[in-house]
């Protein structure tokens, strides 16, 4: 952060003393800053994952015709890197019911079209603790 700012007042300096000294501004396309690309990159994700037919409704609602009570924990650092944890609250994480819920939630992702390898998904239940 503080070189980004030392970098755009640099540049700010260096298009005034420019301009003064030879009375033509130059153009000088500053970098993007990759901070808010970023973080509009993760809210855009956000709202695709969340809105009405998306992603999460559509698995939420698989799982409840399934029986399934669940907590469904989203984490989004990129479009790359988006991380998923359900905690089961009325049965145990076994084997098949994981394989089921990773059944539905990637056929969902494909569904959506999103990329299946930007996830990671992790299934657990109310013994397991808070990890991702």
């Amino acid at each position: 952060m503080i070189g980004t700012i030392v970098l755009i007042a640099f540049a700010t300096l260096f298009i005034i003393n420019n301009f003064s000294s030879k009375g033509v501004a130059s153009v000088v396309k500053p970098s993007a800053n990759l901070e808010l690309v970023k973080q509009e990159e993760i809210e855009k994700m956000s709202i695709l994952l969340q809105q009405d037919g998306g992603l999460v409704e559509q698995v939420n609602k698989k799982l409840e015709e399934k029986g399934y009570a669940f907590q469904l924990l989203v984490a989004v650092f990129s479009e790359k890197d988006i991380q998923v944890k359900f905690v089961l609250e009325n049965q145990e994480a076994t084997e098949n019911a994981q394989q089921e819920i990773q059944s539905i939630f990637f056929e969902a992702v494909e569904n959506s079209d999103l990329d299946v390898n930007s996830f990671t998904l992790k299934i657990g239940d109310s013994n397991d603790g808070p990890d991702w």
